[in-house]
């Protein structure tokens, strides 16, 4: 249960969102660039993204409340509403399904969700107990045991524990421990606060005050138990890395984290007792341990004190209410909705009956996933992107090798990373088991609380028993996407590309469409996640996902002046006046999209009497959209990828290939000089 508001995600994951196509097969003679040109305002000589999508941005309109439309999103509404009649179909056949069944379990908790007049009737009381054991707490060594109850820590925001892929080995789950997650996130922010975070303070503090209300403080007690938590994280702060600190360490290959033993790890918090902690959680089995911040847990240690006791008791209970606020009645409910639309300025209502579903599909993903597979997922599709991504592999491997700035013992261990590379196209075939999960209704004397409760602490036993495992042995890497996401990914700690089945469908892949159109859409972005596995991050790791050198230095060098050479290039690219591409930000996914290019085209010409036109048009569809301008701005400062329409004019630009299609000389505004053009794998 707990609850990260505003903090750092400290998730390696290269990712690219990705929006579906229109297919368009007009070929490219003289004749039809010349009847086109003339009943358009815009030449696709002078702007490809608009002249291809003009039509569509001029009949698309934006409803209230909507801040982007896309063929991307008009794909995800699809497929939530293919889940959506998943979801019916289990409700009317409720008193079909046994009582340990998933459907079952899904169908209590749903119900939960929804049944308001019970959660009104129990109000604050199934936070109770948890609230009265930590107001009982007398000293540091109760708060200690307290914290080491597996049933208290799931709301225990001091120190957070995890297990996931060893980023230095890439073979192992080891145990990972997280700092403190900031209720205003940027630790940064709370030494020299912006005018956006003493605004988003205000929101925080109103917030909690009124939570603590409903619990039955007063207004003295509640602004002493907020003013606690805040001079407690205000104290912590300096010690924890900023986001800024935190990419530019992951970013430069600097060291992340310390690995520990746990007797070493007990060693560095004597104060805490974090051995008996972590002895009592279990996780004192753990071979080897990342803490990702060690002057954090030093502070923390320091901090520990009984002096300071009932600051971090404040700052447990506040967390702890905080955290369960929207599973309890509807005052608290309420107030959790209105914080966090007026926190992202949101301003959609959702049904309770809304909230509900969307809740049980995001806890019982799997189970979904299993029947939108079954209903909605062909073997067609999967057979026939398994061969695209396995004839763009191919590729790569003869690219790498006839690259001539590289030396043959790099080559060889990038194709060595491309042989190990893991693909999961549509699922993995595997499922959880739900059956030692235990969900019960209102009737049979459980409650939403319970539930969630009970959810947390089956997470916690599923990270117990993965500790030490190799990583080949885990059954489920849709941990990092579910089959109904409209997605796809590359995971640099495991080498490994997932091509989730919702994406697998019209407008985005169709069994029918020719190979050139297919290439444009879903062999760009297969070639843009495996492009992932050589960008400015993915260099850094080897075939097993581990942070690992694997270059000759001159190749290297040679590698970063080819990617200074991009960031400078979308670097002096202006969206707004003004406003520039962030060109440092969007690097890796720059170089995914030139990357994947690149790829196809070599695909192309390997086909008998290519279609370019069909190819290039298919790809530029696939990025249309419209947004408003705050959205844009916002993704400007905030997205690692470029806007949409550069997404495909500038990488078009760099292809000879592009401007023979389309007969584009330097006269035209889709033209660079060929020495200025970007070329990397």
């Amino acid at each position: 249960m707990k609850k990260r508001i505003l903090s750092i995600l400290s998730i390696l994951i290269c990712l690219i969102t990705l929006i579906p196509i229109k297919y368009s097969t007009v070929m490219a003679s003289e004749t039809s660039q010349k009847s086109l040109n003339k009943s358009n305002e815009i030449r696709l000589q002078d702007d490809f993204y608009k002249a291809i999508n003009q039509e569509w941005i001029k009949n698309s309109k934006l409803k209230d409340g909507e801040n982007e439309k896309s063929e991307f999103i008009s794909l995800k509404n699809k497929v939530k509403s293919e889940m959506d009649t998943i979801f019916d179909q289990l409700l009317i056949n409720k008193n079909k399904y046994s009582e340990n069944s998933e459907e079952k379990k899904v169908i209590n908790l749903y119900n939960n969700f929804i049944d308001m007049n019970s959660r009104n009737k129990q109000g604050i009381e199934p936070v109770k107990k948890y609230i009265n054991q930590i107001k009982g707490v007398k000293n540091l060594d109760e708060l200690t045991r307290l914290f080491s109850n597996p049933e208290i820590n799931i709301f225990n925001n001091l120190i957070q524990f995890n297990v996931e892929p060893d980023n230095k080995d890439g073979k192992t789950n080891v145990l990972y421990i997280y700092s403190t997650p900031l209720f205003l996130g940027d630790s940064a922010q709370y030494k020299n606060p912006s005018e956006e975070f003493n605004k988003n303070k205000i929101i925080m503090e109103k917030y909690l005050n009124n939570i603590l209300k409903l619990s039955g403080y007063n207004d003295e007690e509640t602004n002493e138990k907020v003013n606690n938590l805040f001079k407690f994280e205000k104290m912590l702060s300096p010690s924890m890395l900023s986001i800024q600190e935190f990419f530019k360490q992951y970013s430069t290959n600097e060291s992340i984290g310390e690995i520990c033993n746990v007797r070493e790890i007990g060693e560095k918090a004597p104060n805490l007792n974090l051995s008996y902690i972590m002895e009592e959680l279990g996780y004192d089995k753990a071979d080897k341990v990342i803490l990702l911040e060690p002057k954090w847990l030093e502070k923390l240690n320091e901090l520990y004190t009984e002096e300071n006791l009932q600051i971090i008791k404040d700052y447990t209970e506040v967390c702890l209410i905080s955290s369960s606020s929207q599973y309890l009645s509807k005052d608290f409910k309420d107030t959790y909705s209105e914080f966090e639309k007026e926190l992202y300025s949101l301003k959609e209502d959702k049904t309770l009956e809304q909230e509900g579903s969307e809740y049980v599909e995001k806890n019982f993903g799997m189970l979904f996933s299993k029947l939108y597979v079954k209903r909605y997922f062909t073997k067609q599709a999967q057979k026939d992107i398994e061969e695209i991504t396995h004839k763009i592999i191919e590729t790569y491997k003869k690219r790498i090798n006839s690259l001539d700035w590289m030396t043959d013992s790099t080559k060889q261990s990038a194709i060595k990373k491309l042989d190990c590379l893991k693909v999961t196209i549509g699922y993995s075939g595997e499922w959880k088991d739900y059956s030692k999960l235990d969900l019960k209704s209102y009737n049979e004397g459980s409650s939403l609380f319970d539930n969630i409760v009970n959810l947390e602490l089956f997470s916690y036993k599923e990270k117990l028993n993965k500790l030490n495992k190799s990583v080949k042995e885990e059954k489920l890497p849709f941990d990092l996407g579910k089959p109904q996401d409209v997605n796809a990914y590359y995971d640099v700690n495991t080498n490994q590309i997932i091509i989730p089945a919702a994406i697998l469908q019209p407008p985005f892949y169709d069994a029918n469409a020719s190979k050139e159109v297919n290439l444009g859409a879903i062999g760009m972005i297969i070639g843009h996640e495996i492009t992932h596995a050589f960008d400015n991050t993915g260099a850094k790791f080897d075939e097993n996902g581990k942070i690992n050198n694997w270059w000759n230095d001159e190749d290297y060098k040679e590698f970063t002046e080819k990617i200074q050479k991009i960031i400078n290039f979308y670097g002096e690219i202006e969206v707004f006046p003004g406003k520039k591409i962030d060109g440092k930000m969007t690097v890796g996914e720059n170089i995914a999209d030139i990357g994947s290019m690149t790829c196809m085209l070599d695909i192309l010409d390997t086909i008998k009497n290519p279609d370019y036109d069909a190819f290039f048009r298919s790809f530029a569809t696939t990025w249309r959209n419209i947004a408003t301008k705050e959205y844009k701005e916002l993704l400007l400062k905030t997205d690692s990828h470029s806007p949409n329409n550069i997404r495909v004019n500038t990488v078009l630009q760099q292809f000879e290939k592009f401007y023979e299609t389309y007969n584009i000389t330097e006269k035209d505004g889709m033209y660079v000089k060929l020495e200025d053009r970007l070329s990397i794998w």
